[in-house]
């Protein structure tokens, strides 16, 4: 299952639905959302990663980002 959310409250509405494996988020979402979204998930679940993309490679590298997460993590 795929879930989109820009903020912590999608997260907290996430993580009820069943176990969220991956929380991945783009460089376009405030630091300190994205740093409170990692805390709750770290908080509320013991086997979720967060993954945060850096600024530099812009909205093109948002696609490149996921599939190297992905693939990191299936190897």
């Amino acid at each position: 299952m795929l879930l989109g959310g820009t903020s912590l409250n999608d997260v907290r509405d996430a993580l009820p639905q069943g176990p969220v494996d991956i929380i991945i988020m783009g460089a376009g979402i405030d630091l300190d959302t994205r740093l409170q979204i990692v805390k709750h998930a770290f908080t509320a679940s013991n086997s979720t990663t967060a993954h945060m993309k850096d600024f530099d490679s812009g909205p093109a590298g948002m696609l490149p980002f996921v599939d190297g997460v992905l693939k990191g993590l299936m190897s």
